[in-house]
């Protein structure tokens, strides 16, 4: 694992900045990490599809539901991009780029880390 994909899985929360400006770029998909607070009072971390982006919010759709809740769960939430755990996007070339692993590291063996070397070859294409 290359020091920098190390560095960022620790922390994914390092990763924002990455994931906004990959963000920003035409993608397949979007989707993130989040804490939930069940109804036991249990913290747990949902994946969600994020479906639009205000400020420093996201509005996103839970995937996952919990494990710990009792009765009907809303799955329409507003989220700081701050608070979540974790992200992944799809690409138009159908790879993924995220906080815990990332299409580079992945076709370099790598089974996590950051989207550390990926930005740099959508820049390339975008530019």
């Amino acid at each position: 694992m290359t020091r920098s994909c190390k560095r960022l899985s620790e922390r994914p929360k390092d990763s924002i900045p990455n994931f906004r400006e990959l963000a920003s770029h035409p993608n397949r998909g979007i989707r993130v990490k989040v804490p939930f607070v069940s109804s036991t009072g249990t913290t747990e971390h949902l994946w969600a599809e994020v479906l639009s982006f205000r400020d420093k919010q996201m509005e996103v759709r839970y995937l996952t539901p919990p494990v710990t809740h009792n009765g009907r769960l809303e799955r329409l939430h507003t989220h700081a991009v701050a608070d979540l755990t974790d992200w992944q996007i799809e690409l138009p070339s159908g790879r993924y780029a995220g906080a815990s692993r990332c299409a580079s590291c992945l076709s370099e063996g790598v089974s996590s880390g950051a989207a550390c070397r990926l930005s740099w070859r959508l820049k390339k294409k975008y530019d």
